[in-house]
């Protein structure tokens, strides 16, 4: 626990279980809490608060492996870059915000880079939303790029191609638009 106040950082303690979870995300308010679970069988498990532990209510495949990150998208679905395999898969959430029983949606993306222990294939690591809310990002660390994906309405993937390219070796990870959307930063 942490006291705003003061800064203090308490006691750690466990308060719930779930395997090799490699990135958290609340969703669109705080009443849900979100892991990716880094293996080779990507896992999507949903939490919510109970007293002192969360509890747990719904897991769902993500539709390839290693997930790395999650953007939870308009409360309805979450996106999940799977960093091994090179995917993005879309999880549908019910209205309480557990992964739902609609079918998953997967995109695979297929490129690599001049970095053979790193770039041998495509590596998506991180989701970003755009302004069209039809519209999100994956960057690509495996091909040296950003990638435009349309959300249709029915919650399927299109892939629409690169939106940046980088020069070879570059292996960008994270991006974040500036305050006003005019810019793109690319770690």
């Amino acid at each position: 626990t942490l006291d705003v106040g003061s800064g203090a950082l308490g006691t750690p303690r466990q308060v719930a279980t779930t395997p090799a979870p490699s990135f958290l995300a609340h969703g669109l308010t705080d009443d849900v809490l979100y892991a990716v679970n880094e293996q080779s069988e990507g896992t999507l498990t949903a939490f919510v608060p109970d007293q002192d532990s969360p509890r747990r209510i719904g897991d769902a495949a993500t539709g390839g492996e290693d997930p790395c990150h999650l953007l939870v998208h308009q409360g309805s679905a979450a996106l999940v870059a799977n960093y091994s395999s090179g995917t993005l898969g879309l999880i549908p959430l019910d209205p309480r915000g557990a992964p739902g029983r609609e079918r998953l949606q997967v995109c695979s993306f297929q490129g690599s880079g001049p970095d053979t222990e790193r770039q041998a294939t495509s590596h998506a690591h991180y989701v970003l939303p755009t302004a069209n809310p039809a519209d999100v990002l994956v960057v690509d660390l495996g091909a040296d790029c950003v990638r435009r994906i349309r959300i249709s309405p029915g919650g399927g993937l299109q892939d629409e191609g690169i939106a940046v390219e980088f020069p070879p070796g570059t292996g960008p990870r994270h991006a974040e638009f500036s305050a006003d959307g005019a810019l793109l930063y690319v770690l």
